[in-house]
């Protein structure tokens, strides 16, 4: 007798759906905003602690109460930050950090391309380099211009190389940016120093003629006081 074959009921699982969260446009617009209000608060206490940085040393170096009163425009919350972005981190460099806070709320409360964004935070955060190891020649350790991280890494870079090698080595890294970033060639640059030079040279051209032109209606209205006030020297009879 043939085997009766055993029907294997399939039982279905359960379908797990993935919830995936979604930013909607109030939630855009609410942490845009917030990254905007952020960007403000950056630029604002970064530039009282340009002038108001040494008085709040005291407050800075030491755990800060409420009782503490901060110069800065910021209080307290703008005094340690802008300590720790400029006089710890990178100097007068870390204003494009504000910038690039307040340009990500814009991106995203308006929900721009998010590609173009990162862009902006890449090629910020190499200016920001950039410009802290150059200032980092023109100050001490704990100063504003450069910061204490600028003023490590050029010294890094001078104990390998030197301040010549360094200084080529910012030159190159501007030639790299202006070559990617703005599409600069050696063609262009010729073009530009020739034309900085036809300017110079006209404007000198100009200058020098200014200078020794003369005019003629003046001249002649002095010959004219001269000869008016002159006796002919016949006339004159001895007395």
């Amino acid at each position: 007798m043939a085997k009766k074959k055993s029907k294997t009921k399939r039982t279905k699982k359960p379908s797990t759906k993935q919830s995936s969260f979604k930013l909607t446009s109030q939630h855009k617009l609410i942490i845009g905003s917030l990254f905007i209000i952020l960007g403000i608060l950056f630029f604002v206490s970064f530039v009282s602690f340009i002038f108001t940085g040494k008085e709040d040393q005291s407050i800075i170096s030491q755990f800060p109460t409420r009782s503490d009163e901060a110069q800065n425009w910021a209080r307290l919350l703008g005094a340690q930050v802008s300590d720790l972005f400029i006089t710890k981190g990178f100097g007068i460099a870390s204003f494009i950090f504000s910038g690039l806070i307040f340009l990500s709320g814009i991106y995203v409360a308006l929900d721009l391309n998010k590609s173009k964004l990162f862009k902006h935070w890449i090629w910020g955060i190499l200016i920001v380099i950039w410009l802290s190891i150059f200032f980092g020649f023109f100050t001490h350790k704990y100063d504003v211009l450069g910061g204490v991280i600028g003023y490590e890494m050029n010294m890094l870079l001078q104990d390998y190389v030197g301040k010549i090698g360094t200084s080529l080595l910012l030159l190159f890294g501007l030639i790299i940016y202006l070559a990617i970033r703005f599409n600069v060639t050696a063609q262009s640059l010729v073009s530009v120093f020739k034309s900085a030079k036809s300017t110079i040279t006209n404007d000198l051209k100009e200058v020098e003629e200014a200078t020794f032109s003369v005019d003629n209606s003046f001249s002649e209205e002095a010959v004219s006081i001269k000869s008016a006030y002159e006796l002919p020297v016949e006339n004159l009879e001895p007395t």
